[in-house]
């Protein structure tokens, strides 16, 4: 029975230490440690204690005669065990008892950590709280209050909220359409009234759509893509998280003039994959027209005529005719983003296809990229194991397989002008993941504190510090992986 007390004991501590984080749960939010392995290492501790215990046991507590006596074929062993000096066996014992209760304490200390969010700190960051008497909508914004805080000044202004997004609409942690009444310079990104609050709830990095996006505008100032910060969001005075604030792609964002007939925005048109253009203008159908209104103009037209290049013309007329309605250079660069990201889910849709006017070719912008950089899917780790294959876009396919317009040739050569360039090194993207993991650093406990990371809906439960290390060990393989692609293309 001795023998036991201490597994008993440990089991008595245990449990009072789970229901001690239950609890806190409760009242405080609670964040797994960034020392992961400190965890791992106090149950190793704690297991060769207990071999420990039962040594000194065996060692100290009993004495052994061991008489063998020999019969014909087999031998007998009789085994006498005598106990041994009672008060050294308690000393024993105590000692023991008070290094297992002192581990216990050492991994609640080094494996959880509780932060109180109840008080905000400027010094850590932009807040944005938000009040609303109404229940956010997915369909239409909300009247509510915005009390915008930077640097410690705060600013109360009029908006709208509504929840918004497609497949991550089933995560627990929402993200949100925010229109502020008047243009303001929100979290430094940009003065505009239209905002995306993205809640990053898949990717634990809070860094896969940022770095894509900054990277795809670092490539050439033509580009676009949604600048971003990161800010702490309170709903109702109920702290909600981390999010993404993010410019909202729309014709004001990329300069589009009402005044131009053939100006026009398009989110995922359907025209890559397809070889009959679906027009159907709804919410549940690829293609949407986001400027100008379609019951305005209607632009499905050249759609059509995309459609009937891309898909039936020869391969003569293709190559006479695509610089007239793409820029290839954008192409190319669309290309390599979606190369280096290694990002599936950006090929037939998480684009967006614009045109700003009558002289004007149409442009990719970049959107959704958190299913990038080692993970795909939703949040599926993939370190290379699944590529991402750009011909599967009729386009791309097309240029790669169009000798004349030297198309292969051109993304070689843009590729190693960026790699020479210090655009796409492992260096550069490195110092990138650095600078946001220093802006995220101060709040990213209490972030996971009201999203543990053990939710179902992620693939794993790796911690903020192990998706980072993900990050750079994916960038580790995949830039030398791609000089090597390049090189032999």
């Amino acid at each position: 029975m001795t023998l036991l007390l201490p597994l008993i004991w440990t089991a008595i501590l245990t449990a009072k230490r789970r229901n001690a984080v239950r609890n806190t749960r409760k009242s405080q939010y609670i964040v797994r440690s960034v020392q992961k392995y400190n965890g791992h290492t106090i149950s190793i501790l704690l297991i060769l204690f207990h071999v420990v215990w039962v040594g000194f046991w065996c060692l100290f507590a009993l004495s052994t005669n061991y008489k063998a006596k020999k019969k014909s074929n087999c031998c007998t062993f009789k085994v006498q065990f005598e106990l041994i000096n009672p008060t050294c066996m308690q000393g024993v014992f105590v000692y023991c008892l008070l290094l297992v209760s002192l581990l216990f304490s050492c991994a609640e200390d080094v494996e959880f950590k509780t932060e109180d969010i109840s008080d905000v700190n400027p010094s850590k960051g932009y807040i944005l709280k938000i009040e609303t008497s109404e229940d956010i909508s997915w369909v239409s914004k909300q009247s509510c209050t915005l009390e915008y805080i930077e640097n410690g000044n705060s600013v109360l202004y009029s908006a709208r909220l509504k929840c918004r997004g497609g497949a991550s609409s089933k995560y627990e942690k929402h993200s949100y359409s925010l229109e502020i009444d008047t243009s303001i310079n929100l979290c430094g990104v940009a003065v505009d009234d239209d905002w995306i609050l993205n809640a990053s709830y898949i990717d634990k990095t809070f860094q896969r759509h940022k770095l894509s996006y900054d990277l795809f505008r670092e490539m050439d100032t033509s580009n676009v893509a949604a600048r971003s910060a990161y800010a702490q969001v309170y709903l109702n005075g109920e702290f909600q998280g981390l999010y993404v604030v993010m410019e909202e792609i729309n014709g004001s964002m990329i300069g589009l003039a009402k005044d131009e007939d053939e100006a026009m925005l398009f989110k995922d048109p359907p025209i890559f994959y397809s070889a009959r253009l679906e027009w159907v203008q709804d919410s549940n159908n690829y293609y949407q027209q986001k400027f100008p209104k379609p019951d305005a103009i209607d632009h499905s037209g050249y759609l059509d005529r995309l459609v009937e290049l891309l898909h039936h013309s020869s391969d003569r007329i293709f190559a006479q005719e695509i610089t007239s309605h793409f820029c290839i250079d954008n192409i190319i660069d669309w290309h390599l983003i979606l190369l280096l990201t290694n990002n599936d889910d950006g090929l037939f849709k998480n684009f967006y296809l614009f045109k700003k006017g009558n002289q004007s070719t149409f442009n990719f912008a970049i959107w959704d990229y958190d299913h990038s950089f080692g993970r795909d899917g939703d949040g599926e780790f993939n370190m290379l194991d699944r590529l991402v294959n750009p011909e599967k876009i009729c386009l791309i396919r097309r240029l790669m397989n169009v000798e004349h317009i030297r198309y292969r040739e051109r993304l070689k050569s843009r590729w190693d002008e960026l790699y020479e360039l210090n655009v796409f090194t492992v260096d550069h993207i490195n110092q990138m993941i650095a600078e946001n993991d220093r802006l995220l650093r101060p709040n990213i406990h209490a972030n996971f504190g009201r999203w543990p990371i053990d939710s179902k809906w992620y693939q794993d439960v790796n911690n903020y510090v192990d998706e980072i290390e993900i990050l750079k060990k994916y960038i580790a393989l995949r830039i030398p992986q791609l000089n090597n692609y390049f090189k032999r293309l």
